[in-house]
């Protein structure tokens, strides 16, 4: 097994404030090599789970149901929330908060629900009413589908889930919704990152990073859904022969696309190519990397300079390395068991590279902590002797009378002379 070149980087002058337990990253910096295709979607999900193991958690979540939505949807929605939280509640819980949860069964009882969110707040209230207007209506177009959005400075996430068996019987039921919910909870983990607010630039790994995190997160009645619907809901629409050029294409936003077109856009291709970077990088570098971008003012100029930063390769470089492995997925876009020997050893030994970098990083920080203490200590014990050398006693008299001065800068008081 070869081993990929880790290049260190110190960024704990500008992540003195930040979330994310890491002040700086080793980013892995050699390509996946083809031969290990077949593994790369098993090794992100791995690093996403490795990186975010079930623990409890004290974040709360308030659901709000409108009338009308089936139990079912109710049921999917809740199971996949709670089991969401148990995993990323370490990072959704920079606030005391709690978060909220709509679902409705139309669009106005939706547009009620979110406007009495918080009343009190103008801009929101506007927001929603804009986006709402956006918001297909179940009631002209009957879907199965689950759809929605989240608004990070709210802690909120309002989910539209009128259907769980359409009014034609012929289409059956719906199983896709964990999915969706699970998507829009992972923007509440990207906003989270930096206390609310949801980075977009590039859009490819907002939206593509939701796909792979709601595959990977997505349970529906207890059962691990990664694999019957999660990860193909967006693999299949990935087109051939990608390049460079539709990479790029994707920094900026696409919502003009005919809803046809988005097989083309963020949320497929844009999926693939996060899957590639979480694998290659490990997840928590994933997350980081917009955490520095926002510290640095957001846009695409900030975000090139965090990429060179964590993962010690222009963007562009990697957008070239990782084209193969989109192209790669188009054609072969149906989840395969990585349970070879050969899978789960290439596995393992990405994960360990990630761990043991992690484990460096943790060291090298303790001892910087320790240095800068022990620092600080010498630095206060010199300034204490500096100062008692410098106090100095003098002897005052005047006639009979004699007082002793003891200070920096000793004077006899009015009447006496130094002796």
């Amino acid at each position: 097994m070869k081993y990929v070149k880790l290049v260190p980087v110190v960024l704990a002058s500008l992540l003195t404030t930040l979330i994310l337990p890491v002040t700086h990253a080793n980013a892995a910096n050699s390509a996946i090599a083809e031969v290990n295709y077949p593994y790369v979607a098993a090794l992100a999900r791995a690093s996403i789970l490795a990186d975010q193991p079930a623990v409890p958690t004290t974040l709360k979540i308030t659901y709000q149901f409108e009338a009308g939505v089936p139990i079912e949807n109710q049921n999917i929605i809740k199971e996949g929330a709670d089991n969401f939280v148990s995993h990323f509640g370490n990072i959704m819980n920079y606030s005391s908060a709690p978060l909220g949860i709509i679902v409705y069964s139309t669009l106005a009882g939706g547009l009620a629900l979110a406007k009495a969110f918080d009343p009190s707040d103008a801009s929101f209230q506007a927001d929603m009413v804009n986006t709402f207007a956006n918001q297909p209506d179940p009631a002209k177009v009957p879907t199965l589908d689950i759809s929605g959005f989240s608004v990070g400075y709210k802690r909120l996430v309002i989910l539209e889930a009128p259907f769980f068996q359409t009014p034609n019987p012929a289409l059956g039921s719906y199983l896709g919704g964990p999915v969706t919910a699970s998507h829009e909870l992972a923007h509440e983990v990207q906003a989270s990152i930096n206390k609310g607010k949801n980075m977009r630039n590039p859009v490819w790994l907002c939206e593509g990073g939701a796909q792979v995190i709601g595959a990977v997160m997505s349970v529906y009645q207890g059962k691990d859904y990664w694999a019957i619907n999660g990860r193909d809901a967006w693999s299949d629409r990935i087109p051939a022969n990608r390049s460079v050029t539709d990479l790029k294409a994707m920094e900026g936003e696409t919502g003009s696309l005919s809803v046809s077109d988005q097989r083309y856009s963020e949320y497929s291709t844009g999926a693939a190519l996060s899957e590639y970077l979480i694998a290659k990088g490990g997840f928590t570098n994933s997350l980081l990397v917009n955490q520095l971008s926002f510290k640095s003012g957001g846009g695409m100029l900030a975000f090139r300079t965090a990429f060179q930063t964590v993962y010690g390769e222009s963007l562009d470089d990697f957008y070239a390395e990782a084209v193969p492995y989109i192209n790669y997925v188009s054609a072969n876009w149906r989840l395969t068991p990585a349970t070879s020997p050969d899978a789960l050893s290439f596995i393992s030994d990405r994960l360990a590279i990630y761990k043991a970098a992690a484990d460096a990083i943790a060291a090298a920080d303790a001892k910087a902590a320790a240095d800068r203490a022990a620092a600080d200590a010498k630095a206060a014990a010199d300034a204490k002797a500096a100062a008692v050398k410098k106090i100095v006693s003098i002897t005052c008299v005047k006639g009979k009378l004699i007082k002793k001065v003891t200070s920096i800068k000793p004077l006899c008081p009015s009447g006496f002379k130094k002796k």
